[in-house]
């Protein structure tokens, strides 16, 4: 992720995050308030439903007392009742009565609860209503299950007992209960609902409340005609959450675009301010990239005062630092590829001297002790001596440069390693020779190849345990038409090589002997790999060590 995209990914968090809560808490608290102002509502009109009920149950009361009354005041209508006749006194007298007190509901039972008038259903005459009956021993205002010509209705009664002669009689009037009835008792607030629910069926002043409506209820009794059991009646005042979901679907919509406009000029200012910042970083990662410790035509210090400026100082600082150090690590390299080469030239040119001491050494004892033969040992040596100095003018050529440079170039194997014998080594008579009579030239530098066979028996005769053990540097021709070469082999009888060891004998300074520089091998294999060739080894303790040297051969391989 670019540090562009994450300075935009902050922005818009930090302009959206604020954003979201303050939406989430603007919802709970409108929620909240609204919920608990509805609850409020639906208080109030319930004490106001409350009341009206209390309220038109007391003017039924006041009826149904005057009416007990005026039954035992007026003799026709008494006379009727205890002689049990049937006539147009009783039978005219409810619907008389419904009318004189403004009722919609009107009966007239005995003790049994049988109807002698009915003011609303005059075929009611006779009906037996036992249920009714129970309406005397509630409290307050009961709700009852009627029918009339035009149907069934609901009406809100209350009944008074009265006696007459010693018998018991009852008169229960009411009021019907229908929408207009029911819409008396809402409030103003157009989202209430003011319901009675029971048994029959739902009475609403409007359109019934959802499951999720603030809502209070009321039980009252509700009596049926036909039985004696008293089941339950509700009155529900509810008040609907649709204008709060109305006024929540405003506040997140008002949110949603404050939150879209608050993400657009977070984006717009999220790409000034990732171009202020990361164009000048680009500046300065391009300059780096042209930065080079031998190249000082590239500043990376700035005038800017701010902390890219301070970056790009402390940068260049840094890049001034790390070229004095460069320049420090040169000349250090330069000292010791000088020592380096120092000691390899002290070591071939100690190799190259062994031949010409032994000369020395051999013509100084022929002096002493046969002068007579000095001569004629000279003359036989001194194809030595010229050798061996030839040999040190080729290194002293070679070394002429900083670097010797390895030339490759027909050469004649066997012939190189008879020139090494003729040089004399110490203990000539323990190396043996074993040449391929036919053997193809292989491509390596004669001078480098001499270097390589001189360490290699060299090392081989050191290791040797003294007067005892052979030195054995054979030839032959190896591989397969892809990889034709021709294999030197050195093989001693010494003491071997450690297996620990066998890994290290390659690397620079790295020697097993008390006055060994360690640069034998190593420049050994380097020699060889010049040349195109490569080195093996193989040693056991106390058994002797063999390398083996594979040169490519001359117009196949190199």
């Amino acid at each position: 992720m670019t540090f562009r995209t994450r300075i935009l990914l902050a922005c818009l968090t930090v302009a959206a995050v604020p954003l979201l809560i303050l939406a989430a808490g603007a919802r709970h608290v409108v929620r909240e308030r609204l919920t608990e102002q509805y609850r409020e509502d639906v208080e109030r009109s319930t004490t106001y439903v409350q009341t009206e009920l209390t309220s038109a149950a007391a003017q039924l009361d006041q009826r149904v007392r005057t009416l007990a009354g005026r039954i035992v005041d007026q003799p026709a209508t008494r006379a009727a009742l205890l002689e049990s006749q049937t006539g147009a006194a009783l039978l005219d007298y409810a619907p008389d009565a419904m009318q004189l007190t403004g009722t919609d509901f009107l009966l007239l039972l005995d003790e049994r609860g049988t109807v002698l008038s009915s003011g609303h259903f005059r075929n009611d005459y006779g009906r037996e209503l036992p249920g009714l009956l129970e309406l005397d021993r509630t409290a307050g205002p009961a709700v009852v299950a009627a029918h009339r010509p035009g149907g069934e209705f609901t009406a809100l009664v209350r009944a008074r007992a009265f006696d007459l002669a010693g018998r018991r009689f009852m008169v229960v009037a009411g009021l019907e209960i229908d929408s207009a009835f029911v819409s008396r008792l809402t409030t103003r607030a157009a989202a209430l609902t003011v319901s009675l629910e029971h048994p029959g069926g739902i009475i609403t002043s409007g359109t019934p409340a959802p499951e999720d409506a603030v809502t209070k209820t009321i039980p009252v009794p509700f009596v049926t005609s036909e039985t004696a059991a008293a089941v339950g009646a509700t009155w529900t005042i509810s008040h609907s959450l649709e204008p709060l979901h109305a006024i929540v679907r405003l506040v997140d919509r008002w949110f949603v675009i404050a939150l879209g406009t608050a993400l657009l000029l977070a984006f717009v200012i999220a790409r000034l301010l990732a171009a202020r910042v990361t164009q000048p970083l680009e500046r300065l990662a391009r300059s780096a990239s042209r930065v080079e410790l031998t190249r000082y035509d590239v500043k990376l210090s700035t005038s800017r005062r701010d902390e890219i400026g301070s970056l790009s100082r402390l940068l260049d600082r840094m890049v001034q630092r790390l070229r004095a150090g460069a320049r420090q690590l040169r000349d250090a390299e330069r000292r010791a590829t000088v020592g380096d080469m120092a000691r390899q030239v002290n070591h071939d040119i100690r190799n190259g001297l062994l031949p010409i001491r032994n000369v020395i050494h051999h013509l100084t004892e022929v002096a002493q002790q046969t002068p007579a033969e000095l001569g004629a040992v000279f003359s036989e040596r001194a194809g030595t001596l010229q050798g061996g100095i030839g040999y040190l003018e080729d290194l002293a050529t070679n070394y002429a440069r900083l670097t010797p440079r390895t030339e490759r170039r027909p050469c004649d194997v066997n012939a190189v390693i008879e020139a090494l014998r003729d040089a004399g080594t110490p203990d000539d008579d323990r190396l043996t020779l074993e040449l391929a009579r036919t053997l193809p030239s292989a491509t390596a530098d004669p001078v480098a190849l001499r270097r390589v066979l001189e360490n290699l028996v060299i090392n081989a005769m050191e290791s040797l345990p003294e007067d005892e053990g052979r030195v054995t540097v054979r030839t032959e021709e190896a591989g397969t038409t892809n990889d034709h070469r021709v294999t030197i082999t050195v093989t001693d009888t010494g003491a071997g090589i450690a297996t620990d060891a066998l890994d290290r004998i390659f690397d620079d300074f790295y020697t097993t002997k008390e006055r060994g520089t360690g640069l034998g091998l190593s420049i050994v294999r380097r020699l060889v790999t010049d040349m195109g060739g490569r080195i093996r080894v193989q040693s056991e303790p106390g058994r002797g060590t063999t390398f083996m040297v594979d040169l490519p051969v001359e117009g196949l391989n190199g």
